[in-house]
């Protein structure tokens, strides 16, 4: 009795300390590995819990990055694929295995590498890569949107642009009708 209680002891503490490594609750596997020492190895099974840093969670395995988008304006299943379509094609990303309202799957003509994007969790489009290069395109959509969104500069430039027009507007180096057509294409 006195050896049971050891290593339910010993197995308890080692199953708390990796289960508290793994996003788990270490009391409950405490209690597991106590009564049941062999509760240890379905530890090992389970993965380590990732936490949400911004509006991407990224898990990085051997030769796998998988990316939990948080859905908003510019993240959605559409605008993920043709982002994932324009960075991996040039890298011969070429042949379509899977295309449909939930799961898109693209594989190098070998089919040693792939990219996958699911839309069937509720906040999130999962973007898995398998055996290439990490898409920086996903860093990009984490940018404010006024980077994202604005193709002729940001907001400060358009600003400081319009207020020197407006000063030359009134030193007299340019018409209202002039200072009004270059307003309106700033502002375009």
């Amino acid at each position: 009795m006195l050896i049971y209680f050891i290593v339910g002891l010993i197995a308890g503490l080692i199953g708390a300390n990796m289960a508290k490594g793994r996003g788990q609750n270490p009391a409950v596997w405490f209690i597991l590995c106590f009564l049941f020492p062999i509760a240890i190895l379905g530890l090992f099974f389970l993965e380590k819990k990732v936490e949400e840093v911004d509006d991407v969670v990224e898990k990085v395995e051997k030769n796998k990055y998988t990316f939990e988008l948080k859905r908003s304006d510019d993240i959605n299943f559409e605008n993920i694929k043709k982002l994932a379509s324009d960075f991996y094609a040039p890298k011969g990303f070429t042949d379509i295995d899977v295309d449909n309202e939930t799961t898109y799957l693209v594989s190098t003509p070998n089919g040693n590498s792939y990219y996958e994007i699911k839309d069937y969790y509720k906040d999130y489009i999962v973007l898995s890569v398998f055996n290439a290069d990490r898409p920086d395109f996903v860093d990009d959509l984490l940018k404010p949107k006024e980077t994202l969104n604005d193709s002729s500069g940001n907001k400060d430039d358009k600003t400081a642009k319009l207020i020197e027009l407006a000063n030359m507007l009134e030193k007299g180096l340019l018409s209202q009708e002039e200072f009004e057509k270059m307003k309106k294409e700033l502002m375009a």
